[in-house]
C-alpha cells in the first residue's frame, strides 16, 4: 500500500506538466464520527461523537474547467465517547492467597457488564482527491486516504461481574495499546466555491481496516473509522498555464501587405 501511494505521489508531481493552474494553501476544519462495528452492533451500544481538529496543507492541480485533483496532508483528531455491553468476555481474575499475600492466583473466567470510555486518536493523514465539476460553483470529490497513528488517549472502564463472583468489579481495559497504527480507506463528498480564493468542503470517510490490532480478541467483530469532515480551503495561485493562449496567438493569420 505504501508503494501504491508513492506511485500516486509521483503521478501528482508529473501531472504538473499538463496542469492548467496550480494552487496551494492551508485548510482548517473539524471531523466528527466514530468507529462503527458494521458486522455486528451490540444491543444497547451507544456513541457520542466529539468534534476533532482537521488542519493541514493542500495542493490543487486543475487540468481544465471540469477536472482537478487535490493532494493534502492533515493533522486529524478522531474523538468519540462510547458505552457498550460486555457479554461473557474472556477475563483473568486475580485472587490473593488468604494466608500468603505474596501469592496471587490467576483464574481464567469471563466478565459480564458494560464498558464506558472514549476513542481519542491523533493521526497524520494524507489524501488524494479527484474533483469533477457539477456546476460552476460545485464539485463532486472522491478519493483515497491513508493515516498514521501518532498518539492514542483511548481508554475504557469495565463495570460488571467476573465469573460467579457476585461482587461488582471495576476494571480498567487497555484499549490504547491495541489501536492499529495505520488506517486507509475512501473519501467522498462535495466542494463549494465560496469566493475566488475560498472553498468549502464536506466529505465522509470510511476506513477499510478495524481500529483495533488483529491480535485484539476481546471483540469478535471489527470497528471501522467512519467520520464526516467539514473544511475550509484558502487558495494561493502559484501557476497558471497560458500556453494555450500563446499557441492560439501563433496560429492567427495576419494579412500580408504588398509594397
Amino acid at each position: 500500500m505504501n508503494r501504491f501511494f508513492l506511485i500516486l505521489f509521483s503521478l501528482l508531481i508529473s501531472s504538473q506538466l499538463f496542469a492548467q493552474s496550480i494552487s496551494i494553501g492551508p485548510k482548517i476544519g473539524v471531523v466528527a464520527g466514530s468507529p462503527v462495528p458494521y458486522e455486528y452492533i451490540p444491543q444497547g451500544a451507544k456513541g457520542m461523537p466529539k468534534a476533532g481538529r482537521n488542519v493541514g496543507l493542500f495542493t490543487n492541480i486543475e487540468f481544465n474547467d471540469k477536472y482537478s485533483i487535490t493532494y493534502e496532508v492533515n493533522l486529524t483528531r478522531k474523538h468519540t465517547s462510547f458505552e457498550t455491553p460486555l457479554d461473557s468476555i474472556e477475563y483473568v481474575d486475580r485472587v490473593q492467597h488468604p494466608t500468603l499475600p505474596h501469592i496471587v492466583f490467576e483464574i481464567e473466567t469471563w466478565f459480564t457488564g458494560k464498558a464506558f470510555g472514549e476513542f481519542d486518536n491523533f493521526y497524520v493523514e494524507q489524501a488524494l482527491m479527484h474533483n469533477i465539476s457539477i456546476t460552476d460553483r460545485m464539485k463532486a470529490s472522491v478519493g483515497v486516504y491513508s493515516a498514521w497513528l501518532q498518539k492514542s488517549n483511548t481508554y475504557a472502564t469495565g463495570i460488571g461481574r467476573a465469573g460467579f463472583n457476585p461482587d461488582t468489579v471495576v476494571q480498567e481495559l487497555d484499549y490504547a495499546s491495541q489501536m492499529r497504527e495505520w488506517d486507509y480507506g475512501l473519501k467522498a463528498g462535495i466542494q463549494v466555491k465560496a469566493t475566488k480564493n475560498i472553498d468549502c468542503d464536506l466529505k465522509i470517510s470510511y476506513g477499510f481496516e478495524s481500529v483495533f490490532n488483529d491480535s485484539f480478541t476481546m471483540f469478535n467483530y471489527s470497528m471501522h473509522n467512519t467520520f464526516i469532515e467539514l473544511s475550509i480551503y484558502y487558495k494561493f495561485n502559484v501557476f497558471k498555464n497560458y500556453g494555450r493562449n500563446n499557441i492560439a496567438d501563433r496560429n492567427v493569420s495576419y494579412p500580408r501587405i504588398k509594397v
